[in-house]
């Protein structure tokens, strides 16, 4: 099954409130919270609890945390933090970046380091009833799909996923190649259209997400697709982006 959410961090300037509020108001079921700005570090457990709570009323689902721990720079302190962010949220699922280097770049005693480091997350989360999930993104470890699945082979750990997201430095073929090998430890989908240049509305790629849904395996369907960013930053367009996403994830109902 496919639901629909927003990552908070698609509009940083909005209040948790006013995200709530859209998020509603639109129909998606989820918001991913962000650490950087929105749920921070700096941010009360009192406040975090009540934006849990106003989520519970809206009928919106928090499943997931973007951390942005970066796997070779972030302390394990922080890491620990994010957890109990998570808790206060209620989610289970912790999103991470592959450090800031591309494979290509890392050495092979910096791989194993990124590996270790990992395999503790995953316990550190584990202990904790959480999930790491690492994001692909270009300039990254999990830049291509065979370092993700070289990472997630080698880490071994049952908690260990990956979000899935076109990278617009590759063809639509390249980006389908990559989702066919990683289906089986995808958790979640960020849902977005630009290219190296600009944002576009959903409804322009609109052929092109049915294509790639289509290639995920009907038992690994990802829990969510987030909307990650919109053209503009414009709320309105937001509402119709969101109209599109609830129409496609309608196939994987």
């Amino acid at each position: 099954m496919l639901k629909t959410g927003l990552c908070s961090v698609t509009f940083r300037k909005l209040s948790p409130e006013e995200i709530i509020h859209i998020v509603e108001t639109s129909g998606l079921e989820a918001i991913e919270w962000g650490t950087d700005v929105h749920l921070t570090l700096q941010k009360s457990t009192a406040y975090i609890q009540s934006i849990k709570e106003k989520c519970r009323k809206a009928g919106i689902e928090t499943p997931s945390l973007g951390t942005y721990y970066r796997l070779n720079e972030s302390p394990l302190a922080y890491f620990k933090s994010c957890i109990k962010i998570a808790d206060q949220i209620g989610a289970h699922q912790l999103r991470i970046w592959g450090g800031n280097k591309s494979p290509k770049d890392i050495t092979h005693s910096d791989w194993k380091k990124y590996v270790q480091e990992t395999q503790m997350l995953c316990d550190v989360a584990g202990e904790n009833n959480k999930s790491v999930h690492v994001e692909l993104h270009e300039k990254t470890l999990t830049e291509s799909e065979t370092a993700a699945i070289q990472l997630i082979n080698e880490v071994n750990k049952p908690n260990l996923y990956c979000y899935w997201q076109p990278l617009w430095i590759r063809s639509q073929s390249a980006n389908i190649s990559a989702l066919k090998q990683l289906s089986d430890h995808i958790s979640n989908v960020h849902v977005f259209q630009w290219d190296e240049h600009q944002r576009y509305p959903l409804e322009q790629g609109c052929s092109t997400w049915l294509t790639y849904f289509q290639k995920l395996e009907p038992s690994n369907t990802p829990t969510y697709a987030y909307l990650e960013f919109v053209k503009r930053d414009n709320v309105n367009q937001f509402y119709k982006d969101a109209e599109i996403l609830k129409k496609l994830a309608l196939h994987y109902r």
